[in-house]
Formats: C-alpha cells, sequence, structure tokens
C-alpha cells in the first residue's frame, strides 16, 4: 500500500525577487514608453505650430504687400477715373441738349434717328422732378 498522503502544511518557500518585482518593472516601462511617445508627439506638434506660424507671417506679409499695391494702384488711377467722369457728364449733357433740341429742329431729329439716341426713363422722370422742384 502506498502511504497515507500527509496534510501537514509544508513551510513557504521564499520567492525570487523577480517573480514579485516583475509586474511592477513592467508597469513602469510601460509608462515610460507612454511619456516617452507622448512627449514626441508634443514635440513634433510643436514644430508643426511654428511651420504654421511661419506661414502665416508670410502671408501676412503678403497680404500687406498686396494691399500696398493696390492702394498704388488705386491712386494712379484716380485721376484717369475723375477724367473720364468728367467726359461722361459732358456727353451726357451733349446728349440731353441734343435730345432736348431734337423736339423742335429736324436737322437734331436727324441726328438722333442716325445714332439713335434715346433718353433713359429713369433720367426723364428726374428731369421732370427737379424741374418741379424748381417751380
Amino acid at each position: 500500500m502506498s502511504a497515507p498522503y500527509d496534510y501537514t502544511p509544508q513551510p513557504a518557500q521564499p520567492s525570487s525577487s523577480w517573480a514579485t518585482h516583475l509586474p511592477v518593472l513592467l508597469i513602469t516601462i510601460s509608462l515610460c514608453l507612454y511619456m516617452l511617445a507622448q512627449i514626441r508627439a508634443m514635440q513634433q506638434g510643436a514644430k508643426t505650430m511654428d511651420w504654421q506660424l511661419e506661414n502665416v507671417d508670410k502671408q501676412i506679409a503678403a497680404v500687406k504687400n498686396a494691399q500696398k499695391q493696390a492702394d498704388d494702384a488705386a491712386q494712379k488711377m484716380a485721376e484717369p477715373v475723375k477724367q473720364a467722369n468728367a467726359l461722361q457728364t459732358q456727353y451726357n449733357s451733349l446728349f440731353n441738349d441734343l435730345w432736348t433740341l431734337s423736339k423742335d429742329d429736324e436737322d437734331a431729329k436727324k441726328v438722333v434717328q442716325k445714332w439713335k439716341i434715346q433718353k433713359n426713363p429713369d433720367s426723364e422722370g428726374k428731369d421732370e422732378k427737379e424741374s418741379k422742384k424748381k417751380e
């Protein structure tokens, strides 16, 4: 027969230090790697922000330059526009006088018909209103 099983507790075996510290060591290494990855990501983000700031500065400079060029062009065009407006006013006055004259004069009527000069309906209403105001 076999010997009966011994139910007496055995003294605990001393565990090695690796067995108790290994989980803590792995967690610590994992946290260090995570933190390292986060620091690296933040550095890359900072580089990206610097690049974007440089581009914004370049764009601001380009817009300021374009604004200056637009202002210069507007100043250069101010005199020709003023002259064109004056000429337009003279032509309007001439054609209005010719239109008015064509009601009584045959030669003026021929010119108006030949060149198909017409009076703007809005301006007729304005002229009538202005003449009524003057009276």
